[in-house]
């Protein structure tokens, strides 16, 4: 009895420890494993670093996404979304390559396009066109309806389209034409236009915001163009469109590394800082 006690004592030993033999091999497997992990992460992170230090920056923006590669001479396009366009280009979308420097030399984004520009009837002579997302809205003076043009653009206009209204002229997507029984002294820039029979015809435009009567119609204001001792100006300088920088090779936009940057006239029509 005495040599079973024993015989068993000793077996639940050597089982106790068979078992702590047990636990230290998957320990040791564990460790191992984790310190497998570890190393695949600091090179993972390693070559994620370094492959970010061989590329230009990524980009973003807020009504686009930039697709293709970041790496030295590949082709990295901004394609914006529906109803938006790249400034530099007016098209929807715009390719750059990463030069050797791995800085970007210019700048793009998307704006929104300008429906009422593109508007055949600008709203007939009685409308202001408001700009929206992907559409436009016509906006008519008081005691005239909305209704489609009868003409194959199918588009909005408030008033009658026709020689007896204001000459048949509209005064544009952004004024409002005002048909006179005579001749005004001024309205909005002063020009008021007559047919040569005086009296008969005669009318004057109303212009919205950043746009001027030019006797015609109405016509965004001008901010002038510019002049930089590094770079080149391009592009228009009226209220709406996009006015363009371009630095001589060696040359950057003050406070930073680019060298082509767009900026827009405001509608004040005078410019507010020069870069």
């Amino acid at each position: 009895a005495i040599l079973g006690q024993a015989r068993s004592s000793r077996t639940v030993r050597i089982c106790v420890g068979l078992g702590c033999a047990m636990r230290l091999l998957w320990c040791q497997h564990l460790a191992w494993w984790a310190l497998l992990v570890l190393t695949t992460l600091w090179f993972s992170c390693a070559l994620a670093r370094d492959w970010e230090e061989e590329n230009c920056a990524p980009l973003h923006d807020k009504h686009g996404r930039w697709l293709g590669s970041r790496s030295v001479g590949g082709k990295y396009t901004l394609v914006c979304d529906h109803g938006w366009e790249v400034d530099a280009t007016a098209s929807s979308n715009f390719t750059m390559a990463c030069p050797e420097n791995r800085e970007w030399n210019e700048e793009s984004e998307c704006v929104q396009i300008d429906e009422c520009a593109r508007l055949k009837n600008s709203c007939g002579p009685m409308g202001l066109c408001t700009d929206l997302t992907g559409g436009y809205r016509c906006v008519c003076e008081d005691g005239f309806e909305l209704h489609r043009a009868s003409d194959i653009s199918n588009e909005w206009i408030c008033g009658k389209m026709g020689k007896g209204v204001c000459s048949g002229a509209t005064c544009g997507s952004y004024g409002v034409c005002v048909d006179l029984s005579k001749a005004a002294g001024n309205f909005d820039t002063g020009h008021v236009r007559q047919e040569e029979r005086k009296g008969e015809d005669t009318y004057r435009c109303s212009c919205a915001h950043g746009y001027e009567d030019n006797g015609t119609t109405c016509v965004p204001l001008d901010c002038g163009p510019l002049k930089d001792d590094y770079g080149t100006w391009s592009g228009s300088s009226e209220v709406g469109s996009y006015y363009t920088l371009t630095c001589y090779s060696g040359s950057f936009i003050w406070g930073g590394a680019l060298q082509e940057l767009s900026s827009s006239c405001p509608t004040s029509g005078r410019w507010k800082t020069v870069q």
